[in-house]
């Protein structure tokens, strides 16, 4: 069984509480964070604004999560759904056993109650008991939340009784993740229906079930056809939004992404967005969609320029032909598009960006480009392939990528970027010291001492390659090192001086 893993929690998710003042605990596993793995790593705790809509919400979720539709895949796992942490947000992602939908609960900051949110992602428990405690949670006052163990309750349940699941191999799933993101990468809004009209198309769709359906503006609204017209929304399986159902209430509005009417109805892509108080669901039906994947089984790897709705207009060819000598093979030009990119140059800056990133809600591929001192045309490109690596997800709402790390546990391939091998080599010789308290570190490398601090959003140094290129050229191995041994453990660590 090398398909199949398992995974501990250190108690079953639940509600607890009392009827009128409800507490959800939801009980993390296998955790990425800014500052390494974590086992039961702890996100929030705090209260929802709108208890039932995140109820509801948070159902829906789980339940895609344990649902198999009638054209997905047979035999495939139950995989427990995925949780992240940014600074303005929580966002709650969920798979079909059989891959056929995709499932997102953004839970944005108004429907927060300004509680810290922790930086990270990782799985979250589902079961039978949660389900049906959710779908009775009917309290108007704002819902608890927690979202993983406080620190000493995580301690305890390391020697107590704890919950152990058979789970997928990473590599089972991480596809139909990244192929969720890359075909909502590919769709813009077609049409927004106000609450009522919105219950009355989720009513239409339930009665409609397993079949191919377009949705079509009428009148300010929208109806269901069974033939395509070129302004009309495709939907491979109106079954697929069965689980909207969970949610019409609460609806605000109900928004439909879909191809640009030129694309025509290859691959009836199609994402469905709930509108819910302070916080949004989005599902992505994946069933008749695999025919938009390459050949050879990966996503794609970047939108096109042309039907990317949301694609920037600066992303054209860039001619820097930088060939700064002591720059190595990491010459920096960026004589290319995204369609010609040297696939190699493409996976290194993928790498480049995936530590520069740091759970962002929202990525600007132009501050970001500026940061790593590649044009956005590179940057973008990179981002696709760490969309297709479960690093990276697409918000249709806000046309952006966001960063996260898919809890799959995957193991880290080694390095291929020249800055980022010199600066694990530097980790790897406990050349890395960290104050964590003033997030300054020194890093020695040939008989010097570098300082690193940051200013200004990005990290600097004292070294000569710095202060020649000032970040232009993206950041030195020695800011590197210092952030991969904060992230993985440096082989010294330095607390801050304490006062007397």
């Amino acid at each position: 069984m090398s398909d199949v893993r398992s995974r501990t929690y250190v108690r079953p998710s639940a509600v607890t509480g009392t009827r009128t003042a409800p507490v959800l605990g939801l009980e993390t596993s296998g955790g990425a964070t800014p500052t390494g793995t974590a086992r039961h790593p702890h996100f929030y705790s705090g209260v929802l604004t709108a208890s039932q809509a995140a109820a509801v919400g948070l159902l829906a979720v789980a339940d895609v999560s344990r649902t198999w539709y009638r054209e997905g895949h047979p035999g495939r796992a139950v995989l427990d759904p995925v949780v992240t942490g940014h600074d303005d947000r929580l966002r709650f992602e969920a798979l079909s056993p059989c891959r056929g939908l995709y499932a997102r609960l953004d839970i944005l900051g108004d429907g927060v109650n300004g509680a810290r949110i922790h930086r990270g992602s990782a799985h979250f428990d589902v079961n039978d008991t949660l389900l049906h405690a959710l779908g009775r949670v009917r309290s108007r006052r704002p819902l608890h939340l927690r979202v993983g163990p406080v620190l000493p309750a995580a301690r305890a349940a390391l020697d107590g009784p704890n919950v152990r699941k058979k789970v997928p191999s990473p590599q089972l799933p991480l596809r139909d993740f990244a192929e969720a993101q890359a075909v909502a990468s590919r769709l813009g809004l077609r049409a927004e229906v106000p609450r009522l009209r919105a219950q009355r198309l989720v009513r239409a769709l339930a009665r409609q079930g397993d079949v191919r359906l377009w949705a079509t503006t009428v009148n300010g609204g929208l109806g269901l056809s069974a033939v395509p017209s070129p302004s009309a929304v495709p939907l491979p399986d109106a079954g697929r939004l069965e689980v909207l159902q969970r949610v019409a209430l609460h609806m605000t509005s109900l928004r439909l992404y879909g191809p640009p009417a030129a694309a025509g109805h290859a691959g009836a892509a199609s994402a469905w967005e709930a509108v819910l108080p302070g916080m949004r669901l989005t599902l992505v039906p994946l069933s008749g969609v695999h025919a938009s994947l390459t050949a050879d089984g990966r996503t794609p790897t970047a939108p096109d320029a042309e039907s990317d709705t949301h694609a920037d207009t600066d992303v054209h060819t860039d001619t820097d032909t930088d060939t700064d000598p002591d720059a190595g093979s990491d010459s920096g030009s960026d004589a290319c598009t995204d369609a010609d990119a040297d696939p190699e140059q493409g996976r290194q800056d993928a790498e480049l960006l995936s530590v520069l990133l740091s759970w962002e809600s929202r990525i600007d591929p132009a501050a970001l480009a500026e940061q790593a001192g590649m044009t956005v045309a590179r940057t973008r490109t990179a981002l696709a392939l760490l969309v297709d690596a479960g690093r990276c997800g697409y918000d249709a709402a806000e046309a952006a990528y966001f960063h996260r790390e898919l809890p799959f546990h995957l193991r880290e391939p080694e390095p291929r970027h020249p800055r980022l091998v010199d600066a694990r080599a530097l980790v790897e010789a406990g050349a890395v010291t960290l104050n964590r308290r003033s997030g300054t570190a020194t890093v020695a490398s040939s008989g010097t001492v570098h300082h690193i601090r940051e200013l200004h959003g990005r990290r600097t140094c004292t070294c000569l390659w710095w202060s020649r290129h000032q970040g232009v050229r993206g950041p030195c191995e020695h800011g590197l090192a210092a952030v991969a041994a904060l992230r993985n453990g440096p082989t010294r660590s330095r607390p801050a001086a304490r006062r007397p």
